[in-house]
């Protein structure tokens, strides 16, 4: 019984976590290709617990997931099931962070953001993705929602230390080191109920504030030091997966480039609720909404929010990254409508859950796909290959054998004829797939002049052992190489 008080005044937040797992893994798909970046991360974390002899690794990326996957296949778990399990389990985590963080700020809001969050399909469809998104995002709230209720020295450098943790798993997620200072000085010198600086005295807040922003900043580094000497040591650049992060990320402008206003229609398709974000902002006028905790949650979505706006490359998953905080916002506009009307909560869920179940309707009964045979077994070709050294343009075969990438991943037909000619002597397949191979030539009109030139190499020098054509016109063909 006295379990049961401490938890049944959470019962609707466990009522809805339970539901959002139980309907994630109902609706789980198995594709005959999974995500691009968990291929990468799982061929990673193999090239890590194989001291080098299998998988891949591209020194852009983080390491953190890497490390986790890696692991996993280490001790004879499948990676990628392994990865979704985690990824599920952090994203519920996450609706619980996020519920007791908007708690904070406004009270009776919090079950309101989770379940915004919860029904977002941009959230929904990734929380069960081995990928660094839910995982990075979750650490970073946890970081931003320690510094909001911090009072320790300690507790601002375990902060530090989290916000470290989510650089690790995704390097924008650094981003939160500069919102932590920001928040600190809010916290310490703004009085958001007067919207003025507080009174006393000027020297001791100032000493005071440095002092928390030296213990979230010793706690960063703490994590992020030894893996810059570390790129250091291997690279002999500290900052070389930073440089390589921003190069690629601005390749291919005529896929991603998408303009400025991208991630606000973006959001508002996700859900139209979250215009009513806008009242929190709104409404900092009137000092009675005019707290700490929305101009702290306001300072992330700015931030965060910004830097992916300014990117070149758009995609609907970087939102993963500030949805939360937009969904915060969302509950306490939402809460303030209900408090003036006089709304029950309870009236407001059923009707937002059936407007959301019209809008997600879709991914309720339409919950798998069936594998494309011929994606299915180029894939998993390469699992009678125990060790070999190939040339591919996916990293797909990763996921389901042990092999090793003697490159990185080419990018066209001219890149796939160069590196087969430098490595042929050193390779045992290459793999190819024609629209992986002529994506590049969206911003490249000769991208695929060694084609023919290379097909032709390929038949008369070396053993074609898998050749298929998908529904999609994709040409999928292995050589085995004659030495």
């Amino acid at each position: 019984m006295n379990k049961l008080r401490y938890i049944l005044p959470y019962w609707k937040l466990i009522t809805l976590v339970v539901l959002f797992v139980v309907i994630r893994i109902v609706t789980l798909q198995h594709d005959a290709l999974p995500s691009w970046d968990a291929a990468v991360y799982i061929g990673m974390g193999k090239y890590l617990f194989s001291h080098g002899s299998i998988g891949t690794w591209e020194a852009l990326r983080p390491v953190g997931l890497p490390i986790m996957l890696g692991a996993f296949w280490k001790i004879g778990i499948d990676p990628y099931v392994a990865g979704q399990v985690i990824s599920l389990i952090i994203s519920a985590g996450l609706l619980v962070l996020v519920y007791f963080f908007t708690e904070r700020i406004r009270p009776h809001s919090g079950t309101i953001a989770a379940t915004v969050l919860a029904a977002t399909a941009v959230f929904f469809t990734n929380s069960a993705l081995p990928i660094t998104d839910i995982i990075s995002t979750f650490f970073a709230v946890l970081a931003l929602f320690l510094i909001y209720k911090a009072q320790t020295t300690r507790q601002y450098f375990i902060a530090g230390i989290v916000i470290a943790i989510a650089c690790m798993f995704r390097f924008p997620q650094g981003l939160m080191l500069v919102i932590a200072m920001v928040a600190i000085a809010i916290k310490i010198f703004y009085e958001p109920t007067l919207l003025k600086f507080k009174k006393g005295k000027l020297g001791e807040r100032v000493v005071t504030a440095i002092e928390r922003m030296f213990s979230v900043g010793g706690g960063f580094f703490l994590i992020v030091v030894p893996f810059l000497i570390g790129n250091y040591y291997f690279y002999n650049n500290a900052f070389l997966p930073f440089i390589q992060g921003a190069a690629i990320i601005k390749l291919y402008p005529s896929l991603y480039q998408k303009g400025p206003l991208f991630y606000v229609l973006e959001v508002v398709k996700a859900d139209p609720l979250f215009v009513l974000g806008l009242l929190p902002i709104g409404l900092l006028w009137k000092k009675e909404y005019r707290t700490k905790g929305i101009f702290i949650v306001i300072t992330a979505i700015v931030f965060i929010a910004g830097y992916f706006t300014y990117q070149v490359h758009k995609e609907s998953r970087y939102m993963v990254a500030f949805l939360p905080y937009i969904a915060m916002l969302t509950a306490c506009g939402v809460t303030y409508i209900l408090e003036y009307v006089k709304l029950p909560q309870l009236l407001f869920f059923g009707l937002f859950a059936i407007a959301g179940f019209m809008v997600t309707a879709g991914l309720l009964f339409h919950t798998t796909t069936p594998d494309n045979k011929a994606f299915h077994d180029f894939n998993k070709y390469f699992n009678k290959t125990e060790g070999a050294h190939i040339l591919s343009a996916t990293p797909f075969p990763f996921v389901y054998a042990n092999v090793f990438l003697e490159h990185d991943l080419y990018s066209d037909w001219n890149n796939a004829y160069y590196e087969y000619n430098t490595l042929k002597n050193q390779i045992d397949y290459i793999a190819l797939d024609s629209c992986n191979l002529e994506q590049g030539c969206a911003d490249n009109t000769h991208c695929t002049d060694d084609k023919e030139v290379l097909l032709a190499t390929l038949r008369k020098n070396d053993m074609e052992v898998f050749s298929a054509t998908t529904p999609a016109q994709c040409q999928l063909s292995i050589y085995k190489i004659t030495h």
